[in-house]
């Protein structure tokens, strides 16, 4: 899934959807990685039920925001677990309800 066109070499055979909603209905056990735009749309349907959130000790440019605008995790989520990392990155696992 992507919120971008595919490179013009992309290889026929290789799509790419942009509907949240059809990806889950297709694939609904799915692990979702990707940007706050795709992520929200999966957020806004209420499809996602457990988020396991990375935090790397490094920072891109002037920072990347985690979600597109919209709830966030704060709202109806609860902390289930957290695991550090010997490279300093630390896992967070979140679990709606």
């Amino acid at each position: 899934m992507t919120t971008r066109p595919l490179p013009p070499d992309t290889p026929p055979q290789v799509t790419a959807a942009t509907d949240a909603g059809a990806v889950a209905r297709r694939f609904p056990q799915a692990f979702i990685d990707g940007g706050a735009q795709t992520i929200r749309g999966f957020l806004d349907l209420g499809l996602v039920t457990e988020a396991r959130i990375f935090t790397l000790p490094i920072r891109i440019g002037a920072g990347v925001r985690l979600f597109a605008a919209g709830p966030t995790l704060a709202e109806n989520w609860r902390l289930v677990g957290v695991r550090a990392f010997p490279c300093g990155t630390v896992g967070s696992h979140y679990r709606l309800g």
